[in-house]
């Protein structure tokens, strides 16, 4: 759920910002992208507050508000994870520091990311987009890894 997504956002943040601090190309890119993830992840974190303050609404009403209270956040929290997909895969492709592919991939899913708002969380696009995320994420995440030894 959130917990994995905000973990997921903070890990991309230090990779920007680890991209950021490594100066040239691309850094400035790298730069927004990590101050977005930090915006997504702080918007994540509200849709929490929500969603586990559903339990102790005083009435269904409420209840139904809050979750709707939840989705509307969690729309503006997708646009950020695809703003800053989009600029980190910039920021990959200018200055090679992870692998091209994962670069390309990573704009790809962000542009997908980006739809999903006015498509539907529920839609083949937004799907794609989730997917897409978490295996971008694993690739940087093998990258990060492997440039670590």
């Amino acid at each position: 759920g959130f917990g994995g997504m905000i973990a997921m956002l903070y890990a991309l943040r230090n990779v920007a910002l680890s991209m950021e601090a490594d100066g040239g190309k691309g850094s400035s890119y790298a730069g927004a992208a990590g101050f977005v993830f930090l915006l997504a992840a702080a918007g994540a974190l509200v849709c929490t507050g929500f969603e586990f303050s559903v339990h102790a609404a005083s009435s269904n009403m409420s209840a139904a508000m809050l979750m709707g209270n939840s989705l509307a956040v969690a729309n503006g929290v997708i646009l950020g994870i695809g703003t800053a997909n989009v600029l980190l895969g910039i920021a990959i492709l200018v200055t090679k520091k992870v692998y091209p592919v994962v670069g390309a991939l990573a704009i790809l899913v962000g542009i997908a990311m980006l739809l999903t708002p006015f498509l539907g969380q529920d839609s083949m696009i937004g799907g794609i987009g989730w997917l897409g995320w978490a295996i971008t994420s694993i690739g940087i995440g093998f990258h990060s890894i492997r440039s670590a030894d």
